[in-house]
């Protein structure tokens, strides 16, 4: 079984450039047969759930019908003819269904149905498919079933379609935190295997969410989830990501939010990624972004032609993007471009600029009681001058769209620069412009009609991860300008 281990801070994030992306063609799979019907070219045997022992083990032959334990041979990358169906027990109350742990089931198929639960704990793997040459069989979680990857691995070449909860969290094996994981090959994923005379190709594994379906990621105590061996997630329905729930997602892998589909951060959790390669993001279904802290998307983000509705209602959010639409952030919201390790009080006192995203720009709403509940706000990073007033710019311009009548409620404008600035002594005093027009230091708390602009701090860091970076934060009442750094 794979570890991941949680990174400390943002600033090991690692962005790639956005890769052309085929959309997966419409939910083929989604009008399947009724329960329990594997298709009719499948000639193995099918298994059936009854409970009959009165236990939960998957490893126990009287819970089955016929009595015989799917995959009882657990050969590794070679999948057993058999399709498994889960739905009520002999009391005709809903399965409750685990996997034996550190063992990994390998079989063609399974339908969970009937409000049943089926459990893959860590160190265990459920791995659905046929070898090449084979018919692959379709897999499904029903309307109000439920397939939990606790720190366990699903894997393998059968399409899974989600229309009840498909539920990933994370788990300690010793000090160690593991995380659940969605992958296509077991060579891959299992360096140990010598041969895989019955593995899936790689970069062949699907899962879908169906429009009544969820994805939850759930990090109410450590929920890492990660995405590895170009394993796609097509997103009908819903992806939530809750508590300190994170994605991350190895080169190669995408996850598509289509039309009609929801993301929702309800904590400061993100999606990251892990590694070389191209992992990506596209995105056309609304984004919510709920609960404390600030949510990152680490990975390269693609919209359609029609820009999705996006929503700041508490915390923050930034995605790794040149230029963001424009969202509706709520009173005291953070929104914008790359990415923060900390954020008190909406001024993104750490900004996560890297060498392939050496540019973040984010802007806080106000946090006075009186300000607009919710403000709309569009950020970019665009080619700027080379040079402002005889002054080098730093980086790009960024170019910040937001409300333009004249009030007394403040946004906060953090700006920060990777190792572009180096040579940068600590305090070094790095002029802002507004629309080419230099502002002041603040030296007095709040703002009057003249001054409408002016620099609250700046710094050269010289922490972990941030030596030589630039952070510059400035309060505005009008932040709607073209704005530059320079040196």
């Amino acid at each position: 079984m794979r570890t991941f281990r949680l990174p400390l801070t943002l600033s090991a994030v690692l962005a790639v450039v956005v890769s052309s992306l085929t959309l997966a063609s419409p939910m083929t799979s989604a009008a399947a047969a009724g329960f329990c019907s594997p298709g009719a070219s499948f000639t193995g045997t099918t298994i059936t759930w009854t409970g009959k022992a009165h236990s939960s083990s998957w490893d126990d032959a009287k819970n089955w019908s016929p009595k015989t334990v799917p995959d009882v041979s657990h050969t590794k990358a070679t999948y057993a003819n058999q399709y498994v169906c889960i739905g009520t027990a002999t009391n005709n109350k809903p399965a409750v269904v685990t996997i034996s742990k550190n063992k990994s089931e390998h079989i063609a198929g399974i339908d969970v149905g009937s409000g049943a639960q089926l459990t893959v704990p860590l160190g265990s793997g459920l791995f659905l498919g046929a070898k090449p040459g084979d018919t692959v069989q379709p897999s499904f979680v029903r309307s109000g079933s439920q397939l939990l990857l606790a720190a366990g691995t699903l894997g393998g070449n059968s399409p899974v379609t989600v229309s009840g909860t498909l539920r990933w969290t994370g788990g300690k094996s010793g000090k160690h935190k593991t995380v659940a994981t969605q992958t296509s090959s077991e060579c891959a994923f299992d360096p140990s295997i010598s041969a895989c005379p019955g593995d899936t190709v790689p970069g062949g594994g699907k899962t879908i969410v169906a429009a009544s379906g969820t994805l939850l990621v759930d990090g109410t105590s450590f929920g890492g989830a990660a995405l590895g061996d170009g394993r796609v997630v097509d997103n009908f329905g819903t992806l939530r990501i809750v508590h300190n729930g994170f994605i991350a997602m190895e080169g190669g892998t995408q996850l598509i939010d289509e039309h009609g589909s929801s993301l929702a951060l309800d904590g400061p959790g993100g999606i990251y990624q892990t590694g070389k390669g191209n992992a990506a993001l596209t995105q056309h279904g609304s984004i919510t972004k709920d609960g404390t802290g600030l949510s990152v998307v680490g990975v390269p983000v693609k919209f359609g032609k029609k820009a999705p509705h996006i929503r700041v209602r508490h915390g923050g959010l930034s995605l790794q993007r040149n230029d963001v639409p424009k969202a509706k952030v709520h009173r005291a919201g953070m929104y914008g471009v790359g990415g923060c390790t900390e954020a008190p009080n909406q001024f993104c006192r750490r900004p996560n600029a890297t060498k392939s995203a050496p540019q973040v720009v984010t802007i806080g709403a106000s946090t006075e009681s009186a300000a607009p509940s919710n403000s709309k706000f569009a950020v970019a990073l665009a080619k700027g001058p080379a040079k402002v007033h005889g002054h080098p710019v730093l980086g790009r311009a960024a170019v910040v769209k937001a409300p333009t009548a004249k009030t007394t409620h403040s946004t906060h404008l953090t700006f920060s620069f990777d190792a572009t600035t180096k040579g940068l002594p600590h305090g070094t005093n790095a002029p802002v412009y507004r629309n080419k027009h230099k502002i002041t230091v603040c030296h007095v708390h709040g703002l009057t009609a003249k001054n409408t602009s002016c620099v609250l701090s700046e710094a050269v860091g010289h922490g972990a991860g941030q030596k030589h970076d630039l952070t510059v934060i400035v309060i505005s009442i009008q932040p709607k300008a073209t704005w530059l750094v320079a040196k």
